[in-house]
């Protein structure tokens, strides 16, 4: 299964052939734009799909219009927005839906020991250190954890 990326076109053009060359090259997983998923869809080059930052109400219209699978949903999801969350999660898992978190971590802001403490302290099990209490707490909100690990030479590392 590969995961690297490949970019499609910009959208102006038809995207078509450029899919079927990833998926013959052995990519199980592709990045597209909105234009190229269209046409993914109506081609039947694929069996499922998975959108980002998505809401209730846009996940609702999508399950009920879409013909295509969807599976994922990428979204911002930590102890400091749950409650916003919480309807979305359910639905999610009742759909059978997958959500992971993006990023899988907040921002460094929320690991103040005055914010963070609560949170280890209702865990009820051995977390040492904030990162490991986010990632536990969101694990045991039904969420898949992704971590990416840069590697040495990336542009993003």
């Amino acid at each position: 299964m590969s995961f690297e990326t490949v970019k499609l076109n910009d959208g102006s053009k038809d995207a078509t052939e450029y899919v079927k060359q990833a998926l013959e090259t052995g990519f199980s997983h592709l990045d597209t734009g909105s234009v190229a998923a269209k046409i993914i869809k109506e081609t039947g080059l694929a069996k499922s799909t998975g959108v980002r930052n998505f809401t209730l109400e846009q996940l609702q219209k999508l399950v009920k219009t879409d013909k295509i699978i969807l599976v994922v949903n990428q979204i911002d999801i930590h102890p400091y927005n749950y409650a916003e969350r919480k309807a979305l999660l359910a639905y999610s898992a009742a759909q059978g839906i997958i959500t992971e978190p993006s990023p899988p971590l907040p921002p460094d802001k929320h690991y103040a020991p005055s914010r963070i403490s609560p949170i280890m302290k209702q865990l009820g099990g051995p977390v040492d250190t904030p990162v490991q209490a986010i990632l536990k707490w969101v694990q045991q909100k039904g969420v898949a954890i992704v971590m990416c690990v840069p590697v040495a030479g990336d542009e993003q590392a």
